[in-house]
């Protein structure tokens, strides 16, 4: 009998464990990482396989943790979101239109990524260009420029979210810090006027809301 898999070793693991409270720590969640990590490592593949393979586990991921989802790609997959994009719109394309993918594989990877993250009727307009398996990366992208949507404008919501975000992790981080016993008067005193400086600041911030 041959050796279980890292996924059923996880699940088994995580079962025993008893229940979680973290939803990215699931046996299902636990599951899904290690069935991913099993496919990331399968060398045989070619890289568009192996970007379907990967795309089909993340659109599973997401479904199953919804707004968790993006932690578990950076805790548990150590995956940065515009690759895991580039996967998934390479695996929902392949669902909504397998022969896309089984015709133009040979365009490699990298040039297939960026076809399945087109809207379909962009995305035609690319493959019907008959240049298109001869042009270098360039000439790829210069075909590409009209089509690709522009990013979605930056509000001042948008902005105030990042703001706040980085707010709490310094905030967490200066409360955890243990305070050292400082024998120097003049760097106590420095470091005294440097968080009196940084309360100020924080004043200043929260009279600018009202």
């Amino acid at each position: 009998m041959g050796r279980p898999g890292k996924a059923s070793t996880a699940l088994v693991r995580l079962q025993k464990a008893g229940p979680l409270a973290d939803p990215i720590d699931t046996p299902e969640a636990a599951a899904l990482a290690a069935r991913f990590d099993e496919a990331r490592r399968a060398g045989v593949r070619t890289l568009v396989e192996l970007g379907l393979a990967l795309g089909a586990i993340l659109v599973e991921a997401h479904a199953l943790l919804h707004r968790n989802y993006a932690r578990w790609l950076r805790e548990r997959i150590g995956l940065e979101a515009s690759t895991a994009r580039n996967y998934v719109a390479l695996a929902r394309l392949d669902r909504d239109a397998p022969a896309t993918i089984e015709r133009w594989k040979d365009l490699g990877a990298s040039k297939l990524y960026r076809v399945a993250r087109l809207p379909p009727e962009h995305r035609q307009t690319v493959l019907k260009d008959a240049r298109v398996r001869e042009m270098n990366d360039l000439q790829f992208s210069r075909l590409l420029a009209p089509l690709v949507e522009r990013r979605r404008r930056v509000t001042g919501n948008m902005r105030g979210h990042g703001l706040r975000m980085k707010v709490q992790a310094f905030t967490k981080k200066l409360a955890a810090t243990r305070l050292p016993k400082i024998a120097d008067p003049a760097l106590r005193e420095g470091l005294r006027g440097d968080l009196e400086a940084l309360l100020k600041a924080g004043r200043e911030q929260i009279d600018r809301l009202d």
